[in-house]
């Protein structure tokens, strides 16, 4: 039994469709910068090539709990130099003036080579 005020299961999987449909939030960037708090909408340190613009990627919605719970944002960053990759995030918009930040990680170190790329696999579970 429920106590309280809750998201239905429904209602998850609406909020996550509703995301996915609006198709604003498919950029993603990367960066050697961290520690973002939750009102950041952008990233510590921008890394080259995403310094001004954001990478275009795939968003569709999967499931990690409840059918289609989930979004889910594949994107794909090729380094233009080396580098070591400290954060990621995904925007609602290519260029990084005025865009807004849904999903933020700096849970990485990842060393890349210029020419070398990252396939971001990134998902926002709703509930």
């Amino acid at each position: 039994m429920a106590t309280g005020t809750v998201v239905t299961n429904s209602g998850k999987a609406k909020i996550a469709a509703c995301v996915v449909a609006d198709g604003a939030w498919k950029y993603a960037g990367w960066g050697t910068g961290n520690s973002q708090p939750v009102t950041a909408d952008a990233l510590a340190t921008a890394a080259a090539p995403t310094t001004a613009t954001n990478v275009t990627g795939t968003v569709t919605n999967t499931t990690t709990t409840v059918t289609n719970d989930t979004i889910h944002v594949d994107a794909t960053i090729t380094a233009g130099g080396t580098l070591t990759i400290t954060e990621a995030g995904i925007f609602n918009q290519a260029t990084e003036s005025g865009q807004k930040m849904l999903w933020y990680s700096d849970a990485l170190s990842q060393l890349v080579n210029s020419g070398d790329s990252i396939n971001l696999l990134a998902d926002t579970k709703i509930g």
